[in-house]
């Protein structure tokens, strides 16, 4: 009997001992499977939140394939930055090093990157900007940028505007930084190129009445917005009647088109130019499968899915590990859904902006 209960006592103890070496495993070692922490810290409550909920969207769907049928494991940690916060933003790039000890991680905007980017190049960890980038960002080895160029996007509308006889405009920004400085960028080319800015007005970024500065913009050729929520503006210009032409920016995205209630037809932005290849085909078809409809902004959702990709592939160059990834990352070329990703020397690898007109409620590629 007492050695029935030995034996007893000590299988339990192995089963007990053997349980905890489980437990204290990485998670996925067990499987024989090993673990990639990736955190992202995105606008998902308030006016922006279709921006930081479509850059999910790519991230979830890109990781849920490369688990599938990797011997890797992403694990996504995601964070509320709130609406562009920028501390918030701090605060959870705190949590993903300290605690959550990410090996890499993602953010909305560049006015957050690059409030981050001292933290993140002090522990030498990863972070990429999705959204934007700008000059700002290339300061760090540790700093990356997916996004569009703000610069080149602000220069490519004063062009433009420039070659359809625009001589003077009114530029109407927000106080934050994206608005700031493509309207900057934009007033500098555009002068440059022998224009006037005749009216340069800074508003909330929550505005929602803009008619003071449409009745005093009758006179200019057009009107430059590059706001996060044009179709205010829009609409608003199209009520009071200004016959210029009306311009902006990204944030005349396809929700920001059907609020406007017709009134963005004729409205020229710029965009990103996302081609129509194969893997942005397969990529439509997956966000279709998951979620059960369209993808509301698919140039972002494919800037989030080829954000994931280009982790992977560094990963698969150098290893896991926060100095690897960043290594890797400078070595990478992919083909992804939104083009080519391949981070030089600074660590930008921005995406194209083209013109668009908005034509029967839907951005037509101009140029």
């Amino acid at each position: 009997m007492k050695r029935s209960l030995k034996i007893v006592i000590v299988v339990v103890i192995l089963i007990v001992l053997a349980t905890t070496i489980i437990l204290l495993q990485p998670t996925g070692q067990a499987t024989g499977k090993k673990e990639v922490k990736v955190g992202a810290i995105l606008s998902l409550t308030g006016d922006y939140s279709i921006f930081g909920n479509a850059l999910r969207q790519g991230l979830e769907i890109a990781k849920e394939e490369l688990n599938e049928r990797s011997d890797i494991q992403y694990r996504l940690i995601v964070e509320d930055d709130g609406n562009v916060e920028v501390r918030k933003a701090v605060e959870a790039g705190r949590k993903l090093i300290d605690i959550d000890n990410v090996d890499v991680s993602f953010v909305t905007a560049a006015n957050e990157g690059k409030s981050l980017s001292g933290v993140f190049e002090e522990e030498k960890t990863p972070l990429m900007v999705l959204f934007d980038t700008n000059k700002e960002l290339e300061k760090g080895d540790y700093t990356f940028g997916i996004g569009f160029s703000t610069e080149a996007a602000a220069h490519s509308m004063a062009k433009f505007a420039y070659s359809k006889s625009v001589r003077n405009v009114a530029v109407v920004y927000s106080f934050d930084d994206w608005s700031r400085l493509i309207a900057s960028s934009f007033k500098e080319e555009f002068e440059q190129l022998g224009g006037t800015v005749a009216i340069l007005e800074g508003t909330n970024p929550n505005e929602q009445d803009f008619r003071t500065v449409v009745e005093k913009s009758q006179a200019v050729d057009a009107i430059y917005a590059p706001t996060l929520l044009p179709s205010y503006i829009v609409k608003q210009s199209k009520e009071i009647g200004y016959k210029g032409y009306m311009l902006s920016a990204d944030g005349l995205n396809q929700n920001q088109i059907d609020v406007s209630k017709g009134a963005a037809e004729g409205v020229y932005h710029t965009n990103v130019y996302v081609p129509n290849n194969e893997k942005l085909q397969k990529l439509r078809q997956a966000y279709v499968k998951k979620y059960g409809k369209d993808p509301e902004i698919i140039e972002l959702t494919a800037v989030g899915y080829d954000a994931m990709y280009a982790v992977d592939a560094a990963v698969r160059a150098k290893g896991i590990g926060r100095e690897e990834v960043k290594s890797g990352l400078y070595e990478i070329h992919i083909e992804g859904a939104t083009g080519v990703v391949d981070f030089d020397e600074t660590g930008m690898s921005p995406r194209f902006e083209h013109v668009f007109v908005v034509e029967n409620g839907t951005a037509v590629l101009v140029e």
